[in-house]
């Protein structure tokens, strides 16, 4: 009847809670998005001392899916670092790091923090093996990710590009991102490691030939749009050393065909770039290696104000932004 259902929305409006409340669609979506965020549970558990690493069983230095990789690019490159996978085992890689492992077992909220520092960048491949590769590292006292850091701390530089080089969402990048994640919030976090963290980690200059530094991205603050100094860094073989777009075209240019050089046509300047690179006429500015095509670019990067020790002049890139090699 029509009293009845009268009474029945008094009733239902009685029982329905504050908006904002435990049981309200907002409440719900923070639960959902919470869970999103954090998918597992990790424990914490500070107590006793950690294992010794001699007593740890040892991994494989270089799994046979690293060896058997086609291509050796960074899956995640960072500016002023050559590999990753080196800093994670200098910082990490033995006695010297129990303070930052103890620090990450103290609390859930450190463990939840290194969890969303990987999920947040990689949503797109929340996979079954992902959790499942998350859920066993981050399990308290992390046997795997400190034997693994020890093992990286011994590798050569041929093995730890392969690191690098981890195919995304494999078990071997899990280990390493994971292991970039605590290394970067134990030295905003972890006070009585950052001095451990700083030395295994030194300042470098983004581009080792004309040794400009760079911001994480452009500052956008008070600097009106074409302004600010902006640097592409460029990722090549057989090395995998990296260097800025400018300085990559600086070497090249006595190289290439004037024709090419002097053409207001970015693709043309491309294109001579590369058939220049490809005759093996272009050297990397680290390790002298003769560079390889193809190139990988990433960013672009603010470059900071700074007053550095300039060893080159760089010429003008062309209008266009570096291209995606």
């Amino acid at each position: 009847s029509g009293r009845a259902r009268l009474s029945w929305r008094g009733s239902l409006g009685a029982c329905m809670p504050q908006p904002g409340g435990r049981g309200s669609l907002a409440h719900r979506f923070r639960q959902r998005r919470e869970r999103s965020c954090s998918p597992l549970k990790p424990r914490a558990s500070g107590a006793g001392p950690l294992p010794a690493l001699a007593t740890l069983r040892e991994p494989e230095a270089v799994p046979p899916a690293l060896l058997q990789l086609a291509s050796h690019f960074p899956a995640k490159p960072r500016a002023g670092v050559e590999r990753l996978s080196g800093v994670a085992g200098r910082a990490l890689g033995g006695a010297d790091a129990d303070p930052i492992w103890n620090w990450l077992r103290s609390s859930q909220d450190n463990i939840r923090a290194v969890q969303r520092a990987l999920l947040q960048d990689f949503c797109s491949l929340r996979s079954k093996d992902l959790l499942y590769h998350l859920s066993a590292l981050l399990e308290p006292p992390f046997d795997a990710l400190r034997k693994r850091a020890e093992s990286l701390r011994a590798l050569e530089d041929k093995d730890l590009l392969l690191w690098d080089a981890a195919p995304a969402g494999s078990r071997e990048w899990v280990e390493l991102l994971l292991l970039d994640a605590i290394v970067q919030l134990a030295y905003k976090h972890c006070v009585p490691a950052q001095d451990h963290i700083a030395a295994a980690n030194p300042a470098t200059c983004a581009c080792p030939r004309c040794e400009r530094a760079v911001s994480s991205a452009p500052s956008q603050v008070g600097v009106a749009p074409g302004d600010e100094e902006m640097m592409d860094l460029i990722v090549h073989g057989p090395c995998y050393h990296k260097m800025c777009y400018e300085c990559l075209l600086a070497d090249a240019e006595e190289l290439m065909d004037p024709a090419d050089t002097e053409s207001d046509d970015d693709a043309r300047v491309h294109a001579g770039l590369e058939l220049a690179i490809r005759a093996g006429l272009v050297s990397c500015a680290t390790c002298q290696a003769t560079i390889t095509w193809p190139l990988r670019s990433f960013g672009p990067f603010a470059v900071k104000c700074c007053d550095p020790p300039i060893v080159c002049d760089p010429v003008a890139a062309p209008r266009g932004a570096a291209p995606q090699f």
